[in-house]
C-alpha cells in the first residue's frame, strides 16, 4: 500500500500530532520537542544562512539555565544543561524551552507551511524542493496566490493546515477531552516533578500511516500528555502561558491553570492547536 495522503484530506486527516477533540479542533499529543526545534533551526539556517537575522531571531536562550533559582534543581547538577539540553542526543525528545512568545507564533507558522507543502507533495500537486532557497521556498500564501513556482492553486486542495498556539480556553478544552490524561486523572502526581520528562510522542510533521484513506497520525482516541506538569506552555494570549512547569510547586500547579511571563525560562515550552482552514481560491 501506498503512502498517500486522500485528497479529501482535510475530512479524513487529523494533522500531523494532532489529537481530534471537537469538530476540526485539534491539540498535540505532547509539547513540541528539541528535536522538532532543531529541525526548524536547520531548515531556517539552511534557506537564510546561519548568520541572517531570521536564523538568530529564532534562536532559544540556552542561557535560561544559568538562573539562579534553575541552578538548585537536581536536574542541572547532573548535566550541564546550558550546552546539551538543546542539542544533545539524551534530550531530543524532551520539550523545548528558552522559547519566547514571539517564537512560538512564528514556528507554529513554519510548521503549517511545512504541512500543507507536504499534502501536495504527496498528491503530486507540486514537487519536492530539497534545496530550498530564500526566493523559492514554498508558503502557504505563495501558493494560493499562483507565486509558487506559477502553480496554479487547484480547488480540491483549498483547505490548509492553520497551526498556532492555543488560546487559554482552547488549552482548557484540551484538558476536559475525555483522553486527556488530566481528565482522566485530575489529581495525578507526576513521577519526576521536579525533571523534564521527555515527551511521549513525536509525530509533528509528516508521519503517515498505511490506511485506506491514509490518514496522518495520530488518530482519535490518542491521550493528551502533560497539559499539566512538565513544562508550562505559552497561549496566544498576551504573556500568560498555562498548566504549570516541573519548577512550579505541584500545589499550586493542581490548583492554578494561568501563570504570567515576562521572558523566556527553563520550565517553559508550548504546543501547538491545529485546524483546518479554507482559502477562497479565486478562479
Amino acid at each position: 500500500m501506498k503512502h498517500a495522503v486522500d485528497v479529501n484530506y482535510y475530512q479524513t486527516c487529523n494533522p500531523p500530532g494532532g489529537v481530534k477533540i471537537t469538530d476540526n479542533s485539534y491539540c498535540d499529543i505532547s509539547e513540541v520537542t528539541n528535536i522538532n526545534y532543531l529541525e526548524y533551526m536547520f531548515w531556517t539556517g539552511r534557506v537564510y544562512g546561519t548568520n541572517s537575522k531570521e536564523y538568530m531571531a529564532i534562536l532559544p536562550d540556552t542561557m535560561v539555565w544559568r538562573d539562579s533559582a534553575v541552578l538548585n534543581k537536581t536536574l542541572c547538577i547532573k548535566y550541564p544543561l546550558t550546552l546539551y539540553y538543546l542539542r544533545g542526543v539524551i534530550f531530543e525528545n524532551n520539550p523545548v524551552v528558552g522559547i519566547t512568545q514571539k517564537q512560538a507564533i512564528a514556528f507554529s507558522k513554519w510548521r503549517s507551511d511545512r504541512v500543507m507543502e507536504f499534502v501536495l507533495v504527496t498528491n503530486k500537486e507540486i514537487i519536492w524542493d530539497s534545496a530550498p532557497k530564500r526566493e523559492t521556498f514554498f508558503t502557504i500564501e505563495k501558493y494560493y496566490s499562483g507565486q509558487y513556482k506559477n502553480i496554479k492553486p487547484k480547488a480540491r486542495f483549498s483547505y490548509y493546515p492553520d497551526f498556532r498556539i492555543p488560546t487559554v480556553d482552547e488549552w482548557k478544552r484540551a484538558v476536559k477531552y475525555n483522553d486527556s490524561i488530566i481528565a482522566t486523572n485530575p489529581k495525578k502526581t507526576p513521577e519526576l516533578w521536579l525533571d523534564i520528562a521527555p515527551c511521549r510522542a513525536d509525530t509533528l510533521f509528516c508521519q503517515v500511516t498505511e490506511s485506506p484513506a491514509g490518514a496522518l497520525t495520530p488518530k482519535k482516541g490518542s491521550p493528551i500528555y502533560n497539559l499539566k506538569d512538565n513544562v508550562s506552555e505559552w497561549t496566544s494570549d498576551s504573556g500568560i502561558c498555562v498548566g504549570g512547569g516541573w519548577f512550579d510547586k505541584k500545589e499550586i500547579v493542581l490548583k492554578q491553570d494561568t501563570f504570567h511571563r515576562t521572558k523566556p525560562n527553563a520550565w517553559t515550552g508550548f504546543r501547538n492547536v491545529c485546524q483546518w482552514k479554507k482559502w477562497d481560491i479565486k478562479n
